[in-house]
């Protein structure tokens, strides 16, 4: 059974259990309770697959690495217990009230969502790799929003997001190294139309039946003359 203790001078958690008869006590390097308990909930369940024989250790892999990683990695490389779920939770609670603009945070909230959805709320952060991003984007590129594909700019724009979860993970000592993203490949951007003036657009949407979104594209690209400025 594992147990948490919390270290008074850095103020993070560190999980203690036995197996094989020897006791092994790591750090989760985090002072979230949240997350401490639901580290100690995998090691359990792990711990009880393994005593069942329902998963076994292989060979030559290091036992703690096992247990703590959910039974998905066999070797020790800076191992943090933390999932997608866990770790947008703990970089949303970790926002500065008012230090971003109100639709950038709901902009990075829904591209989170997405993320979560994808990737996997329960899926550790450190297993993720370029593999798992690149097929996130071709799931994103599949789905349609309104009755239209997502765009190839929205996809890149998440993947973004993606990265500034991690780069934040990585100064919170969560993750190590840069993000998995490095060769991620994506099918060329929409093009939008060229600029054009405030007539020239109302001349277009009078003449032809537009839907909202072929409308707002065309007004994305409005050009002011010095007057209308």
């Amino acid at each position: 059974m594992a147990t948490l203790e919390k270290d008074r001078k850095s103020r993070r958690y560190h999980i203690r259990f036995r197996y094989g008869g020897r006791e092994f006590k790591r750090s989760l390097r985090t002072g979230n309770s949240k997350l401490a308990e639901a580290a100690v909930g995998r090691v359990n369940e792990t711990l009880m697959l393994i005593e069942t024989g329902r998963l076994a250790i292989p060979l030559g892999a290091d036992p703690v690495t096992f247990i703590l990683t959910d039974g998905r990695r066999e070797t020790r490389d800076d191992v943090q217990l933390i999932t997608m779920a866990e770790l947008i939770e703990s970089f949303v609670n970790a926002r500065v009230p008012g230090a971003k603009e109100a639709s950038t945070v709901a902009t990075e909230d829904l591209h989170c969502r997405h993320l979560k959805r994808l990737l996997g709320s329960r899926t550790l952060v450190t297993s993720l790799t370029l593999n798992h991003l690149q097929d996130y984007v071709r799931a994103r590129l599949v789905e349609t929003r309104r009755g239209r594909p997502i765009a190839t700019e929205t996809v890149i724009k998440e993947v973004a997001t993606f990265r500034l979860v991690w780069n934040w993970a990585a100064r919170n000592e969560y993750v190590t190294g840069p993000a998995p993203i490095q060769g991620l490949v994506y099918p060329k951007r929409d093009e939008k139309p060229p600029f054009m003036t405030w007539a020239e657009i109302e001349r277009i949407v009078s003449c032809h039946e537009l839907d909202a979104y072929d409308e707002q594209q065309y007004w994305s690209c409005l050009y002011l003359d010095r007057l209308q400025v």
